[in-house]
């Protein structure tokens, strides 16, 4: 049976779904493996893999970081803000509520990437430091 790059994240659709279960650290190696299979990403791909990941980094175990900052330094195209952040660099704009828009005919990650946005948007503006 051959599977298609869609069904990694259907099945993660899936088990968000479910009460309880945190598919974070998952949804992170599976993005990162999806990353690192093409040599060259354009700009808007990248774009989308950085916010993702950089969304992801700090609310996953340090084992999921370990694995994929090793996965990333194995691949020659790895965005240096995800591998400053896997390295314990701190987030850029820190206490900032504001996102950019998603990119216009976002591609693979785009979905995914508004949700969390949107979710890091409101815990940022909720926090009492901000």
């Amino acid at each position: 049976m051959k599977f298609s790059a869609s069904d990694p994240l259907d099945s993660l659709v899936d088990l968000a779904c479910r009460d309880g279960v945190d598919i974070r650290p998952t949804l992170l190696r599976v993005v990162t493996d999806l990353y690192v299979q093409k040599p060259i990403h354009g700009l808007e791909e990248e774009t989308q893999f950085v916010e993702l990941a950089l969304g992801l980094i700090d609310a996953v175990d340090a084992s999921t970081r370990a694995a994929v900052a090793a996965r990333l330094s194995a691949y020659p195209g790895a965005p240096a803000a995800v591998l400053h952040r896997l390295a314990g660099g701190s987030p850029a704009g820190t206490g900032s509520c504001s996102f950019p828009p998603p990119p216009k005919n976002a591609g693979l990650f785009s979905s995914i990437s508004m949700s969390l946005r949107t979710r890091r948007s409101a815990a940022a503006c909720r926090s009492p430091a901000n």
